[in-house]
C-alpha cells in the first residue's frame, strides 16, 4: 500500500487517518540504521562526560606497570 495514495479517504498524517506510525516512518529508517545512530549518541555522550578515558584508565590499570621497576630494559 503506498502512503502517498489518496484513493482510500482521509489519510493524512501518522495516528490521524488509517496510516499506522511504523508505515509513516519505515522509509526513514530501518533497525540496523537506528542501532547505529544509537551507538554514535552514546559514544558521544560517554566523551562528553569523560567516561570514555575513566572506564579506559579502569582497564589498562592491571598492564600499566612502573617504569622504574628493575625489571625494565635500560637503553
Amino acid at each position: 500500500m503506498c502512503c502517498c495514495s489518496r484513493a482510500g479517504g482521509s489519510g493524512g498524517l501518522a495516528g490521524t487517518g488509517n496510516l499506522s506510525y511504523t508505515q509513516f516512518f519505515e522509509p526513514f529508517a530501518s533497525s540496523t540504521v537506528i542501532l547505529f545512530q544509537s551507538g554514535f549518541l552514546l559514544t558521544a555522550a560517554v566523551q562528553k562526560h569523560g567516561l570514555d578515558r575513566a572506564i579506559a584508565s579502569q582497564l589498562a590499570r592491571p598492564f600499566v606497570g612502573d617504569c622504574t621497576d628493575s625489571s625494565w630494559p635500560s637503553s
